[in-house]
């Protein structure tokens, strides 16, 4: 009788634990569905800039050590987008990162797109299409 009371308290643990994972995967799926809005809706509001005109040489070229521009969009602050063409992916980049900022979007960790070294980091994993 007692054998039968210890396995029919593990088999309550294991349920729960399963309760607890398939919990945690739908809570995963719509953070995740949750940031590829929010992503899509920013990367079609932040403003494309303009190619500097013929024979003007652009700020960052004779200053590459200055602040890039940001755009704040619902109080953060943006400094552009990144492109992967193979992967049809565009998404907004923020100027600063905390964990907090990268499940909205990727962010700007160290550095500048003036000089080498710029690097760009993010947690949100967006689905793949195409074939």
């Amino acid at each position: 009788m007692r054998r039968l009371r210890g396995a029919a308290v593990l088999i309550s643990i294991g349920c729960l634990f399963i309760l607890a994972a398939l919990s945690l995967g739908g809570y995963n799926l719509w953070d995740d569905h949750r940031a590829e809005q929010s992503v899509s809706e920013i990367a079609d509001v932040l403003p494309v800039p303009e190619p500097p005109a013929a024979g003007v040489t652009p700020d960052y070229i004779l200053n590459p050590y200055m602040e890039m521009p940001t755009e704040e969009i619902d109080g953060y602050l943006y400094i552009g987008k990144v492109t992967i063409p193979t992967l049809e992916l565009e998404l907004p980049v923020m100027n600063t990162w905390d964990y907090k900022r990268m499940k909205i979007a990727p962010c700007r960790y160290v550095g500048t797109a003036y000089l080498p070294g710029f690097v760009i980091c993010g947690t949100t994993i967006l689905p793949i299409s195409g074939g």
